[in-house]
């Protein structure tokens, strides 16, 4: 049988975008999940509670720097609030830290946060069997259903992604999550690396918890034990002791005490329980405390030395008065 040159070239076309489909997504593999359960590629929240930030999951998979890829899964339910796309990193559960989101409404609305701010709309909604994407390309954010572009994102993105998922209503589900396989797991910003003898790691670390606090390098869920802390400052207390600091009076610092119940500058017990110390700030405030202190105790000194000296001329002057009245009755 003679087969015509269009038809090979059909088949060729054919074989081509089915192998490039087959190797072009993978599995998700997640971690820091909260109130979910995953089997296979469907994510399913287990809480009874119909609220924000206490269920989510991040990828263990990165999107590299500078490199394409996309996230993309199926809708088998339109009741159902819950969120899917790209974060730098995975700061809570809750919608509003995910940095490029596909929000899919319980109403049925297909919308687009971006860090917890409302940015479009779609103006149609969503329907079962629908396949929803969030895609980078060139830094560019589409997001897509069906294949269709309906809004592409004004933040340009060159930094490495991973997954980002949060899921609001009791039983909310995200079916058939698939990412390309542009997703590393050996990216060197999501990995633990040696240099010579010293091994580090250049994103947040969190221990005996499930995420760090935002803005900070370590987060750490417990106590911890070493010989020394070492805290680096741009400014001191030593300011105190110019000529030109003005020393509160200790009337002002009693009046103080008393109506806030704690010493000026120092944080009340309530706000320290609420949002901690820093403890370099912590310590250079104490210091100050302590070069005040150190000037009451001298101008207290000063004024003991000028007491003793007064107390002293005063002994003087009741011995000869005592003298005086002793001539005076031995002549009567």
């Amino acid at each position: 049988m003679k087969l015509s040159i269009a038809y090979v070239k059909w088949v060729l076309v054919f074989v081509a975008v089915n192998i490039q489909f087959t190797f072009s997504q993978q599995s998700v593999s997640w971690t820091d999940m909260i109130g979910l359960n995953v089997i296979g590629n469907n994510i399913q929240k287990t809480r009874a509670t119909n609220i924000w930030g206490d269920a989510g999951a991040a990828s263990n998979q990165v999107l590299n720097s500078n490199t394409d890829g996309w996230v993309e899964s199926t809708v088998l339910e339109v009741d159902k609030a819950r969120i899917i796309g790209f974060s730098e990193l995975n700061s809570d559960a809750d919608y509003t830290t995910i940095d490029y989101g596909l929000y899919l409404r319980h109403t049925g609305q297909l919308q687009v946060y971006e860090k917890g701010v409302l940015k479009f709309t779609a103006a149609n909604n969503y329907l079962n069997g629908d396949k929803v994407k969030v895609e980078r390309v060139g830094g560019i954010i589409n997001y897509i259903i069906n294949n269709n572009i309906f809004y592409t994102s004004t933040i340009v993105s060159t930094t490495s992604l991973i997954v980002d998922l949060s899921i609001h209503h009791s039983n909310g589900t995200l079916n058939d999550v698939l990412i390309s396989n542009s997703f590393s797991n050996t990216s060197t910003s999501g990995q633990w690396m040696s240099n010579g003898a010293d091994l580090y790691f250049e994103n947040s670390v969190a221990i005996g918890r499930s995420s760090v606090v935002q803005d900070y390098l370590l987060s750490v869920e417990g106590k911890i034990i070493t010989q020394e802390v070492k805290v680096t400052l741009d400014g001191w207390a030593d300011f105190v002791f110019e000529n030109n600091y003005h020393l509160p009076s200790l009337k002002d610092v009693e009046i103080h005490i008393k109506e806030n119940g704690h010493l000026k500058d120092i944080p009340s017990a309530e706000e320290v329980k609420k949002k901690g110390i820093l403890l370099g700030d912590m310590d250079s405030k104490l210091l100050q405390k302590i070069e005040e202190l150190t000037l009451y105790t001298i101008e207290q000194q000063k004024q003991i030395e000028v007491l003793k000296k007064e107390n002293r001329e005063l002994l003087l002057f009741s011995k000869r008065l005592t003298q005086i009245e002793k001539i005076l009755n031995n002549k009567m």
